[in-house]
């Protein structure tokens, strides 16, 4: 995207974009903080159902988060948005190009550029001898995604064959060639979870990794 700022305090984070006439940015409507009058918003049918109306905060599955982003056009030149996330913590910004593999929480997403397609994906993840299906967004295309995490959003490169334990609700996203599988559990039932509902993931390289300090 054109020009934007990211303002971050001890009380909140905003992500201020400044489009040129005809640029644009998709991003959910109940991240919009103010827009500027020439901004023109082309907004998705919502479905009329139990906690899918305009307004009503939830967090979203991959599908969900899909259909109901809404593209913002600028019309003069900078025109404003200003959008943030639904909870405090850091926002970043990633070049995404064709040549990156790269899956990400879609409770992490604030916003992307028209040129970037988000796919729903079903990451498999082993579990001793079962399979599991971590739900995420596939990136593809070329252009800038902006997330955001909880407290700080944190990179780390793994080298080929390095692993690290990261609990799940931690996890923001990561490279295609990093393999993931859930922890097992021993005997005595430890090793599986750092607290009662927290499960961790083996990640493993090579491949950038990028995790939040909350979860």
């Amino acid at each position: 995207s054109g020009d934007h700022s990211i303002t971050s305090s001890s009380l909140y984070s905003a992500l201020d974009l400044f489009l040129e006439a005809d640029e644009e940015i998709l991003s959910d409507p109940e991240h919009v903080i103010t827009l500027s009058e020439d901004i023109e918003t082309s907004l998705p049918t919502r479905p009329v159902a139990a906690g899918q109306w305009w307004g009503v905060s939830r967090i979203p599955s991959t599908n969900d988060l899909l259909a109901r982003l809404a593209t913002f056009q600028g019309q003069a030149s900078e025109s404003f948005l200003s959008l943030a996330p639904r909870y405090y913590g850091e926002i970043q910004q990633l070049s995404i190009n064709e040549e990156n593999n790269f899956y990400f929480n879609a409770n992490n997403y604030l916003a992307h550029s028209p040129s970037v397609i988000l796919t729903p994906k079903s990451v498999g993840v082993q579990h001793g001898t079962t399979m599991r299906a971590l739900p995420l967004l596939e990136v593809g295309g070329e252009g800038d995604l902006f997330l955001a995490g909880l407290g700080e959003l944190i990179h780390y490169t793994l080298a080929a064959e390095e692993t690290r334990i990261l609990v799940s609700r931690s996890l923001v996203g990561f490279h295609g060639t990093v393999s993931l599988e859930w922890t097992r559990a021993n005997r005595d039932g430890s090793g599986g979870f750092v607290g009662a509902n927290s499960p961790t993931l083996r990640l493993t390289g090579p491949g950038l990794i990028i995790y939040q300090t909350r979860g």
